[in-house]
């Protein structure tokens, strides 16, 4: 049902520009138990739109959850910690290359550029996280989230700014790449910010590497993503002059603001481990409800 009426792309026009109902909607047919009946409880909830697209398209969504091209708010394995921490914002239904496996996740993400020490600091990350249990998540762009997917010698989901069907994403052999946008879609600015929010409600820690002093999308998403408690920040502090001055004054700004500074070294396994089973911070909704506001 919800890839039905959420998932972007569908043959006939669904409500994917307007999804903000499906918890309700959600609900309402797990109520029912019959999918025949769906349709009609939903009319009875108030829910009319969802009510008149959702038999238009139900044949070719359950085609694609039979054969793992669709993860739902409904499935087993869809991500406890998005629904957790996004409430209304979390995405109901995504395209899928694979089944997502059950996993605990480190999200990774920063500078398009990096430099080399930010590249050795990225592959002490991904080696880390899967010595204490961590998959890796990406956002599958060049730099750093390229760096941490191509090293993880464990799981790794790329949550992608575009289509499926287009040739991006950097991890192994058998990543899972989630996208919300339809499969031919190429990048969107709006989907790189939304998956931002996904990546850190994703990670039991997420770890930013190299931002730039109030601009980028790593800046964007790493104050964002603060601001709204969306999960456990770390930040990279190397020493000083290992980064430029900018970037020093980046991280410091982001670590008043609630990042967790970490140097890697011997400590970093017993760092990134008691960051990962650390209590996640109640979630703090925007004054508009759970809708996604980016800084300028």
């Amino acid at each position: 049902m919800l890839a039905a009426l959420y998932l972007p792309g569908a043959p006939c026009p669904n409500l994917a520009g307007a999804r903000m109902r499906w918890p309700r909607a959600l609900d309402v047919a797990r109520s029912v138990g019959d999918p025949a009946r769906v349709a009609v409880a939903l009319r009875a909830a108030g829910l009319w739109d969802e009510a008149a697209v959702l038999d238009s398209n139900l044949t070719w969504a359950s085609d694609l959850i039979r054969c793992g091209r669709a993860l739902t708010a409904g499935c087993d394995s869809y991500p406890v910690s998005w629904r957790r921490s996004l409430g209304r914002a979390a995405p109901p239904a995504l395209w899928c290359s694979d089944p997502l496996m059950a996993n605990r996740w480190l999200s990774v993400v920063g500078s398009r550029r990096p430099s080399l020490a930010a590249r050795d600091f990225v592959a002490q990350v991904v080696l880390t996280a899967s010595a204490i249990g961590l998959g890796i998540a990406s956002g599958g762009a060049p730099g750093v989230d390229q760096a941490a997917a191509s090293g993880a010698v464990g799981p790794v989901v790329e949550c992608l700014p575009c289509g499926l069907d287009r040739e991006v994403g950097f991890g192994v052999s058998g990543t899972t790449r989630l996208s919300g946008c339809p499969p031919s879609a190429g990048f969107m600015v709006s989907a790189a910010k939304e998956r931002n929010a996904w990546l850190y409600a994703l990670g039991a820690v997420t770890v930013v590497v190299q931002p730039r002093l109030g601009q980028g999308g790593t800046w964007t998403g790493c104050a964002d993503a603060l601001r709204r408690r969306l999960g456990t920040v770390a930040v990279w502090a190397p020493p000083v002059g290992a980064v430029d001055s900018e970037t020093h004054a980046a991280i410091d700004a982001l670590v008043r603001l609630g990042a967790v500074p970490i140097d890697g070294g011997p400590c970093l396994t017993d760092q990134l481990a008691s960051l990962a089973v650390a209590p996640r911070a109640p979630r703090q909704p925007s004054l508009f409800g759970d809708l996604i506001r980016e800084a300028g």
